[in-house]
């Protein structure tokens, strides 16, 4: 008898052993796989530049390999700057010129604005600006959303 409960309790314990197993190896691909997905939910910054006391114009050259985003936001600290426009250059030499005018408060960030790529990377943004009448020089930082 002792040895039919010794058969017994082994079987029971492998059973709730592969289910152990089974239950963390379905958790571990879960966990996985959710910051892949989050990941293209998310802002990469791609270049940060001091913007003078004055009106500006900066060009961003983005290192390969080349990404395609579906949308790029300004942030700034330290000042105020006023965003006029930005220019988006794909792999295949299109631009797109995106007007934006938008006063990007200090310490805050512009809204989101939608790229065309139409399946292309992004290799270039020049981006427009104006800090005029601001006290101290503004650090910009533009992030793009795959």
């Amino acid at each position: 008898m002792s040895k039919m409960r010794t058969v017994l309790m082994s079987a029971v314990l492998g059973t709730a052993l592969v289910a152990s197993v089974t239950g963390a190896a379905a958790q571990s691909r879960a966990a996985s796989s959710s910051p892949q997905a989050a990941a293209t939910d998310t802002w990469q910054l791609l270049a940060t530049r001091t913007a003078g006391r004055l009106a500006g114009h900066d060009t961003i050259m983005l290192e390969p390999p080349y990404q395609m985003f579906s949308s790029i936001k300004f942030a700034s600290k330290d000042a105020a700057v006023h965003i006029k426009k930005f220019l988006a250059t794909y792999d295949n030499g299109v631009t797109q010129e995106v007007y934006v005018d938008e006063k990007v408060h200090r310490d805050a960030e512009s809204q989101p604005f939608k790229l065309q790529n139409k399946g292309r990377s992004l290799t270039k943004i020049e981006v427009w600006y104006d800090t005029a009448g601001v006290e101290r020089d503004a650090r910009v930082s533009v992030f793009g959303m795959k």
